[in-house]
């Protein structure tokens, strides 16, 4: 992916951290922010982590199942879409050593400061009962920090106009018609 696409793919997160923090701050939407501290990954052993075997996340309408509250560093994830008729992306970012805020105080950043929040990790992109495919980068926590996942397809997004729109995007982002993006409807951890 070349630099642009990258800082494009940057912004777009930032925008979408904006978004998410407008339309769960009175929505009652609890899977939004049920961890206001985030995914630790850790060196340490940890009960929920099967070691260096990769985690498999199922992305649902809309969330994310099968991810423990903490993993050990090097663990990889695989993505399955167990949704009959959602695409579903799995975004990792990883959050800066130095950033300490909370997800709900990061989540009310203006765009330009969340650009610095943390990095994209990987992106892997699920059709309909399916199992995912990586775009970008790796689904790897390869090393220990905060994380954040997020699906940024919009609601009701066609699974075949996204395909093709997805072809022609040559690594931006991919725009297709549709509601609200995932993320916002509680798809995020």
């Amino acid at each position: 992916m070349s630099p642009t696409t990258s800082s494009r793919r940057i912004a777009a997160f930032a925008l979408s951290l904006t978004v998410l923090a407008a339309a769960c701050s009175d929505d009652g939407n609890e899977n939004a922010n049920d961890s206001d501290t985030g995914l630790e990954v850790t060196d340490e052993p940890v009960d929920t982590a099967p070691g260096q075997e990769p985690i498999t996340v199922i992305g649902v309408d809309f969330g994310f199942d099968g991810l423990p509250e903490q993993i050990k560093a090097g663990t990889e994830m695989t993505f399955t879409n167990a949704s009959h008729t959602e695409v579903h992306e799995l975004v990792l970012i990883r959050v800066n050593d130095d950033e300490n805020r909370p997800l709900g105080e990061i989540l009310s950043l203006p765009p330009e400061e969340q650009q610095s929040v943390g990095t994209t990790v990987g992106v892997n992109v699920a059709f309909p009962d399916d199992d995912g495919r990586t775009v970008m980068g790796d689904l790897r926590f390869s090393k220990p920090g905060r994380y954040i996942l997020l699906c940024a397809i919009p609601e009701g997004a066609d699974p075949d106009e996204y395909a093709s729109a997805a072809a022609e995007s040559q690594g931006g982002p991919v725009q297709v018609d549709g509601g609200p993006p995932h993320f916002v409807l509680g798809m995020v951890a």
